[in-house]
């Protein structure tokens, strides 16, 4: 999520795609440390592909895992956070009944 909207990573294509356009940032709750972050990365698990629930979330923390390192490694700063308006969020994000939001991770520079 950015301030100019909502964008889908495309495997297929390796590319972020908007999904809609607007500022959708006070959906993540507050206090939202968000808004001072270049951007806020959304996981999402889709429970239909997932073999167990267990397995969304822990795949979810590989992956913001890789986040972390790389931000570390360019100076940026990150932070992995559970606390989010979980209803709010997931209709703004227009999610499906087996989609299920793992966590929120704000990437940004550090002040």
């Amino acid at each position: 999520m950015l301030s100019s909207g909502i964008y889908i990573y495309d495997a297929k294509d390796n590319v972020l795609k908007m999904k809609e356009k607007g500022d959708f940032r006070k959906a993540l709750g507050q206090p939202n440390i968000s808004d001072n972050a270049s951007l806020t990365l959304i996981y999402v698990a889709n429970m239909d592909k997932a073999s167990n629930r267990e397995a969304g979330f822990i795949d979810s923390g590989f992956i913001a895992q890789n986040v972390y390192l790389y931000c570390a490694s360019v100076g940026l700063g990150s932070v992995a956070r559970g606390s989010f308006t979980r209803p709010d969020l997931h209709n703004t994000l227009k999610l499906t009944d087996k989609q299920e939001i793992t966590f929120v991770q704000p990437v940004g520079y550090i002040k």
